[in-house]
């Protein structure tokens, strides 16, 4: 096989954004929720992990099940 077929190209594009103060408010808005929600279900997530690490330190079972998903589709659900 010819060595430039392997070749891979890698393009990237810088953007610059200039918002109103509308426009500001609102991306700030939607980053600040975005992050309440990401440390939210984080302290969700690491609860639930110590809570499971408990119960095996006194000795109980724990399933598969008692612990909580941490793919997407699992924290949307959540």
């Amino acid at each position: 096989m010819p060595e430039a077929a392997l070749t891979k190209v890698h393009q990237g594009f810088s953007y610059r954004l200039d918002p109103t103060p509308a426009q500001r408010q609102l991306l700030a808005s939607h980053t600040g929720a975005a992050r309440f929600c990401h440390n939210f279900l984080l302290g969700l997530i690491l609860a639930n992990w110590k809570e499971n690490r408990e119960r095996k330190e006194a000795g109980e079972e724990v399933t598969r099940e008692r612990y909580l998903g941490t793919r997407q589709l699992d924290l949307q659900k959540l």
